[in-house]
């Protein structure tokens, strides 16, 4: 599921306000959003869909399997994939 290009005050996984792309990569966009159930500021990291058919989801399954067991003060905190 990708989020709409005009992003601005739209709603994803009905669960998160977007407020706008704070970054890109090769593999993902991520978004500024708002957590409306609970009442935070979330990033939002979204596969791009040109990228899903040439690798497939299960690498981005995989990096947030990883990304989950990291803790470290540095490193963003995985709520909910």
């Amino acid at each position: 599921m990708g989020v709409p290009q005009s992003a601005e005050s739209r709603t994803f996984a009905g669960r998160f306000t977007i407020e706008r792309q704070i970054g890109r990569g090769a593999s993902a966009l991520v978004y500024l959003a708002r957590d409306v159930v609970d009442n935070r500021d979330v990033a939002i990291k979204v596969l791009r869909p040109e990228f899903s058919s040439f690798v497939g989801p299960s690498r981005f399954l995989r990096e947030i399997e990883i990304t989950k067991s990291l803790h470290h003060a540095h490193i963003v905190e995985v709520l909910a994939s």
